[in-house]
Formats: C-alpha cells, sequence, structure tokens
C-alpha cells in the first residue's frame, strides 16, 4: 500500500519541475513510440530519444511501458495468430 507521504516523491520523479504538458506529451511520444512491433527496441528508442531532447527517463519509458499490451496484441495481429484468453 502506498503511503501517503510517498506520493510527492513519485510525483517529482515523473515531474521533475517540468510543467504538466510537458510530461504529458513525454507520456504520450512514449507511448506513440512503444506501438513500434519490435519488443525491446522500443526501449532504446527511448531511451536515446529522451536524451536528445532532454525529457525524463521515467515518464517516457512509462508511456513505452503502458503500450506493452497493445504491441503484444499487434504482434499476434501480425503473425495471424490469436490470443489465448
Amino acid at each position: 500500500m502506498i503511503s501517503p507521504r510517498m506520493l510527492p516523491p513519485v510525483g517529482a520523479l515523473f515531474s521533475g519541475g517540468k510543467s504538466v504538458c510537458k510530461t504529458a506529451w513525454t507520456v504520450a511520444l512514449g507511448l506513440a513510440i512503444g506501438m513500434f512491433p519490435l519488443i525491446g527496441v522500443t526501449t532504446i528508442i527511448c531511451v536515446l530519444l529522451a536524451g536528445v531532447l532532454r525529457l525524463k527517463q521515467a515518464s517516457i519509458q512509462l508511456g513505452n511501458y503502458a503500450a506493452l499490451p497493445l504491441q503484444i496484441i499487434l504482434l499476434d495481429s501480425i503473425r495471424g495468430k490469436k490470443l489465448n484468453v
């Protein structure tokens, strides 16, 4: 369980003093990159892009890892297999 005193440090990890708008764009960029259909390559792309654009690594990786279930579904549909749900 997350205690209330942990919330400000966790929030600072993602925002890092940047504006809410820039943090939202960073997460959205990570989500968009995360849809690339090669698992593992997206993490490297996000790290490099965040370094070049000076974005928060935690925010861009949050978006990247949020896209992972969608990426797996996309890969299975490309291969023509059905998911065993």
